[in-house]
């Protein structure tokens, strides 16, 4: 193979690498169908899931920004679980103890990464 021949043989396959790579924000998003119009996914991080979750919690549960200041946020891989919580996350157990949380009320949603649309809308028990 020429020297010519071999640069852009180098030329194409960085062009193509190039065109594969993804950027960290959207590196674990699910590859969302084609649809007309701008192409999700339309919720790719935690931060505009948990944007999302507040918006419809405030206008649902207002209350909760005082009595369950915790939001948690689960990557489900096609969605989010997002819900609030009234107290911080426990601490790992350690050796020969035994961690118990009681109490719930905290409203929860998923979070659809390609659309948006939510749904499971509910307080936990």
């Amino acid at each position: 193979m020429s020297p010519r021949t071999l640069a852009g043989v180098r030329l194409v396959a960085a062009v193509s690498l190039s065109c594969l790579a993804v950027t960290p924000a959207l590196a674990d998003s699910p590859l969302c169908p084609k649809e007309a119009g701008v192409g999700g996914p339309y919720v790719p991080s935690r931060r505009v899931a948990v944007a999302i979750f507040r918006a419809i919690a405030d206008a649902i549960a207002p209350n909760q920004v005082r009595t369950h200041p915790f939001i948690l946020v689960d990557d489900e891989g096609d969605h989010w679980s997002v819900w609030r919580k009234h107290r911080a996350p426990a601490r790992a157990a350690k050796a020969n103890e035994v961690i118990v949380t009681a109490g719930g009320g905290g409203l929860g949603m998923s979070i659809d990464k390609c659309t948006g649309t939510v749904s499971a809308v509910a307080f936990s028990r």
